[in-house]
């Protein structure tokens, strides 16, 4: 933080309006694109209890890809926390 101090005016920097629209609109589409994931998963287990009627763990392989998956989803989540 001390290098912003040596920029000359930024204690008087205020972001614009349209900066302020922008970052929200991204935030709302993010939001909105795993929101959409998350009820196409719904569906697709529904779906999948409804043929099926049991569940499986799967293998060793299965298992890591779930895993890897989820940590995907938070390290893209973290930056906006």
């Amino acid at each position: 933080m001390t290098y912003m101090r040596e920029i000359e005016g930024i204690e008087n920097y205020k972001p614009s309006e349209d900066l302020y629209k922008k970052v929200k609109a991204d935030n709302f589409k993010r939001c909105c694109f795993i929101f959409g994931l998350q009820i196409i998963l719904v569906i697709l287990l529904a779906f999948y209890f409804l043929e099926n009627k049991s569940f499986n763990l799967g293998d060793f392989q299965t298992q890591i890809s779930r895993y890897i998956c989820a940590i995907l989803l938070h390290i893209q989540l973290l930056g906006e926390v």
